[in-house]
């Protein structure tokens, strides 16, 4: 067993937490973004293939304190590289930094690379070359207050780039924020899954992936453990085939989801063959007011513009049209907001956006990520949960809409 650090976007410990637990983890502690385990080389593996809120798996080795670039050159130039590659591997180093003094991170790399270098000439005369596009280990550094934390990053790669997306939108959501997400809001594939403004399908997709126990690496061509010297194939491929055999071919649910704009149709479509999933996803060109549900129950999910966003070309600045005017509604015009989009535009899209709901959804419940705090209070329904997350560098609110029939409140201001 040895030390490992699962990074994650702000919202979403918990979350991964559990996902680490179901895999053997132990000594679990959530930190900032991130959470600390103990494993082995399988469960090492297995976070890689199945943790659907990772960013990357990492396997820290060294960590000392530093004060400046002198005492971080020092430090890295005594640690043994000899011992986990040799002259003729390959690396690269990725740097991450809160320090005061060390607060520029290519800086940091090219120090660490130099003390590396520096190392190996002075015993064996030759030295080990960087690759940054496909290094044989890739390392992460990581320097807060005084100390610098060394990690081989064992995923190779962002984990959230699945290796399904090859058509995106102007602003697709990140795939392991979409994951997160929908493993926050509870569901597990027994109810229908919606998307009226799918964009790219992430939402659509990750939802499927969840509903079919389909990996969350299984689309990716490799990850960063197995181009290391003790990468232990038969292991590998034993967790592999487990896997793979434990992946459903049917659902008994509908996932469906719709874009006011053909180009995000496109995409989605393009994404979801990709992903060999066009059997259990339906996607169609329809505004939001257009778009109903298939059953008296079910998950609505939602990524409406936040007003800050460019979701499409920018309407030409003397023709943005008033909400006032006669024409297509703010729904309508979904893919045509910008940034110099009229701010009670956004406000009545999303008023657009609660008045559907509520007249049309009724027995299901809805979760709404927006940026856009005053927007929000114009959707009309009580929310019964928000989430703080970041979507990106924007922090958001991941809003829960319990549409009830009957007596149940449904018609209050969002807070």
């Amino acid at each position: 067993m040895f030390r490992l650090v699962a990074t994650t976007f702000s919202g979403a410990e918990e979350v991964l937490s559990k996902e680490l637990k179901a895999l053997g983890a132990g000594e679990i502690k959530t930190l900032s973004r991130a959470v600390e385990f103990t494993g082995n080389t399988e469960i090492m593996y297995k976070a890689n293939l199945f943790c659907r809120t990772a960013f990357r798996i990492l396997k820290p080795f060294s960590t000392f304190k530093v004060n400046d670039e002198i005492e971080l050159y020092k430090q890295c130039k005594e640690i043994s590289w000899e011992e986990l590659m040799t002259a003729d591997d390959t690396f690269a180093i990725e740097a991450v930094s809160s320090h005061e003094k060390l607060n520029h991170t290519l800086y940091i790399a090219q120090k660490i690379k130099d003390a590396i270098a520096d190392r190996f000439r002075a015993k064996s005369g030759k030295r080990p070359s960087v690759d940054l596009a496909n290094p044989r280990y890739a390392i992460h550094a990581y320097v807060e207050k005084d100390k610098c934390t060394l990690s081989l990053d064992s995923s190779g790669g962002s984990l959230h780039k699945r290796g399904y997306r090859i058509s995106a939108t102007g602003a697709p959501l990140n795939e392991a924020l979409a994951a997160g997400l929908i493993l926050l809001s509870g569901w597990e594939g027994s109810t229908n899954f919606y998307d009226p403004m799918c964009g790219s399908g992430t939402f659509l997709i990750e939802a499927a992936m969840l509903a079919l126990n389909i990996p969350s690496g299984m689309y990716r061509k490799g990850f960063g453990f197995q181009r290391w010297r003790n990468f232990e194939e038969e292991l590998w491929n034993g967790i592999l085939a487990k896997a793979k055999s434990g992946i459903k071919n049917s659902l008994d649910i509908k996932i469906c989801g719709a874009d006011i704009s053909e180009g995000s149709v496109r995409a989605a479509n393009i994404n979801i063959k990709n992903a060999g999933l066009e059997k259990f996803i339906s996607v169609e060109k329809k505004s939001f007011n257009d778009f109903m549900p298939q059953g008296e129950s079910g998950m609505v999910m939602i990524n409406p513009p936040y007003g800050g966003r460019l979701d499409a070309s920018p309407l030409p600045a003397t023709s943005t049209p008033s909400h006032r005017q006669a024409g297509p509604t703010p729904l309508q015009r979904r893919g045509e907001l910008a940034m110099s989009s009229p701010r009670e535009d956004i406000g009545l899209l999303y008023k657009e956006i609660g008045n559907h709901l509520k007249k049309n959804f009724t027995g299901h419940v809805t979760w709404i990520l927006t940026a856009n705090r005053e927007a929000a209070k114009q959707i009309g329904l009580h929310s019964s949960k928000k989430i703080q997350v970041y979507n990106g560098p924007l922090e958001c609110r991941f809003m829960k809409f319990e549409l009830y029939s009957g007596s149940k409140k449904r018609n209050e201001p969002t807070e």
